[in-house]
């Protein structure tokens, strides 16, 4: 259960549309911070119209070489930690800090804050502090989803999604492009998970994202993410960052399609199972084509895209970061992740 001092906003407005989840979050209503207006599909199922893009690829062959260790790997410059969490206080407060409260409107006070929808998982819970397993200290923070495929005990939902939102940090326009942040956290699956979906209609689970909101009162969109997917034959899993179509004429590149799905994909190495692994992201935002997003896994760069677009414009139409356990058919089910030591700063985060 959630400690009294941090409040649980519980919404239901997820939609399918082509196949594809997305989440509306705006700031117009009494559900403090989701919006129930209309908002584009973000694609992250696979289609039978696809690009998929070899790491670290440049060049419209997207031939380069497998992904390469960061350099500076093992120190984390002094000061340049904006935000971090390791839920040793028991609790889910930090993730909101500097307040813990809705009394001024969620994301006007907050820094950060818990949105899920469909059916919550273990213990009738969608997250919850943990001493199952941490990877520092005691305490780590407990997603857990009931999918609604296969069938659940979660009727009348297309999708079910436990979503730990950070949006304080790059509100700050001093870290859009040319600047940017990195947003680190580590995970554990005790489970391996296969996506169960059908994928005509769906197949996915979202693990980071990325969301942009477009109007005040017709909520974001999810513009980039990293996304959990089965290998062929193996059924292991493994991490692929992911570019959501439609939401402009052109992208991730300036002249590119985007009408089908961009996938930059990761061909050697799994997600492990009962072992923490190290997920790190890199944005500068834009919505000019100046901006510019990497994905490591266990410090090794999987991807690396850069005039690229990250957002709607204006200033109100930041990116805000989340991760999560967000899905619409797997097995096991629940799905339950655990996730800890997350951090935000100006600098890489070993």
């Amino acid at each position: 259960m959630f400690p009294l001092s941090v409040p649980v906003r519980t919404c239901l407005h997820t939609f399918l549309a082509l196949g594809f989840i997305v989440l509306t979050l705006g700031f117009s209503n009494g559900c403090s911070g989701i919006s129930s207006g209309s908002s584009k599909a973000a694609t992250f199922a696979p289609q039978t119209t696809r690009q998929d893009h070899a790491p670290l690829s440049r060049s419209n062959d997207h031939s380069n070489s497998p992904g390469v260790r960061f350099p500076g790997h093992g120190q984390t410059p002094l000061g340049s930690i904006l935000w971090s969490t390791d839920f040793e206080s028991g609790g889910l407060t930090q993730w909101y800090a500097p307040n813990a409260t809705y009394g001024c409107r969620g994301r006007v006070c907050n820094g950060g804050g818990e949105y899920d929808s469909g059916c919550p998982g273990e213990n009738d819970t969608s997250s919850a502090p943990s001493q199952d397993f941490a990877h520092s200290g005691l305490w780590s923070d407990k997603l857990s989803v009931l999918t609604p495929s296969p069938a659940s005990r979660c009727p009348g939902h297309r999708s079910s999604g436990a979503r730990m939102f950070r949006w304080l940090e790059g509100r700050n326009q001093k870290y859009w492009a040319p600047s940017g942040l990195y947003y680190s956290v580590w995970v554990y699956f005790p489970h391996q998970y296969r996506l169960t979906h059908d994928p005509r209609t769906g197949r996915f689970f979202n693990l980071i994202q990325y969301k942009s909101v477009k109007t005040k009162d017709a909520g974001s969109d999810v513009m980039w993410a990293v996304d959990v997917s089965n290998r062929d034959g193996s059924g292991n899993m493994y991490a692929r960052m992911a570019f959501a179509r439609d939401h402009f004429a052109e992208g991730p590149h300036k002249g590119d399609d985007s009408s089908i799905p961009h996938f930059y994909q990761q061909p050697n190495t799994d997600i492990p199972v009962g072992k923490w692994v190290h997920f790190e992201t890199y944005l500068a935002q834009s919505s000019d084509y100046a901006g510019e997003i990497k994905f490591w896994q266990d410090d090794v760069l999987v991807a690396d895209e850069s005039n690229v677009i990250t957002k709607y414009p204006g200033p109100g139409g930041d990116n805000a970061w989340s991760v999560n356990a967000y899905s619409d058919g797997t097995d096991p089910n629940p799905a339950t992740i655990y996730i800890d030591d997350a951090a935000i700063g100006t600098a890489y985060i070993p």
